[in-house]
């Protein structure tokens, strides 16, 4: 008789393993608490909102970088708008470093765009407004040099001359005093202006003293001359600028002024009435 224990085991002889027992983490993965649910839940909505925020932050760098981009090309193609109205006027469309700065607008009553038209004689390249009134040429320029139009001012020195010719004043000696064609360097011709009260007076330096441009006093005619070395009554002179070119001279007659001209003989004078105008140019 064959005892119990010495039977062979089913299965290969091996032993079985233990029967499994069902315990309390089995049963909290089948029937998970509230509160592990809801962590779980939090854990996952904040990995998901971080990586929308990376995603968010990703997208605007670049819409940034593509309005730069695009800009950066598209400026050198913008440009400036052109005000013109197809006759010349509008604003300067020349390149800056060709074109000197324009001036200021001059308004003109004829031209309704000239207050947003400026005009720019000076320059070749800006537009110029054809409705506008062009300014008068300057007169040509006298082949002796002479301006007509240098105002006098005490200190400097003047060659006086007949309206626009050549004549001027010169000085020979004493009473005589006669227009003569105008020599540069001419000492004769050259008189400097004074100023006494208000008055301007002319003097011309002959020899070591210097003599006033004047008048002959009454009862004989005034004639000018050139004798006295003080600047008194007779030496005083009114200059006033002419509209047109030139100057009118006066002189003192009492409480009166007469202008400067050539009498009935044909002598430099203080007259009653004349048309005749003097130049001044600078020498």
């Amino acid at each position: 008789m064959v005892s119990r224990e010495s039977e062979p085991l089913l299965g290969g002889g091996q032993d079985q393993p233990p029967p499994y027992t069902y315990t309390a983490r089995d049963h909290h993965r089948r029937y998970p608490r509230v509160s592990d649910v809801l962590r779980d839940e939090s854990r996952s909505r904040s990995r998901s909102s971080g990586r929308n925020e990376c995603y968010s932050v990703v997208k605007l760098a670049i819409i940034a970088i593509t309005i730069v981009t695009c800009l950066t090309v598209s400026l050198p193609f913008i440009s400036p708008r052109d005000s013109s109205d197809g006759y010349g006027n509008g604003t300067c469309t020349a390149p800056i470093s060709r074109c000197p700065p324009c001036p200021a607008p001059s308004p003109c009553p004829t031209c309704p765009i000239c207050p947003i038209c400026p005009t720019c004689p000076t320059c070749p390249i800006c537009p110029k407004c054809r409705q506008c009134p062009k300014p008068p040429p300057p007169p040509p320029r006298h082949p002796l040099g002479l301006t007509f139009n240098d105002a006098p001012w005490p200190g400097s020195t003047y060659a006086i001359t007949a309206g626009n010719t050549s004549n001027a004043i010169t000085f020979y000696g004493g009473d005589s005093i006669k227009l003569s064609y105008y020599h540069p360097g001419q000492a004769s011709q050259r008189w400097t202006c004074r100023t006494l009260d208000g008055w301007l007076g002319f003097t011309i330096e002959p020899g070591d003293s210097a003599v006033y441009l004047g008048f002959t006093p009454w009862p004989y005619r005034p004639t000018l001359r050139a004798i006295s070395t003080e600047h008194k009554f007779n030496e005083m002179f009114v200059v006033m600028k002419r509209a047109e070119n030139g100057f009118t001279v006066f002189m003192r007659d009492g409480d009166k002024l007469r202008p400067l001209g050539v009498d009935g003989g044909g002598t430099l004078a203080r007259v009653e009435v004349t048309d005749m105008w003097w130049g001044f140019t600078k020498v």
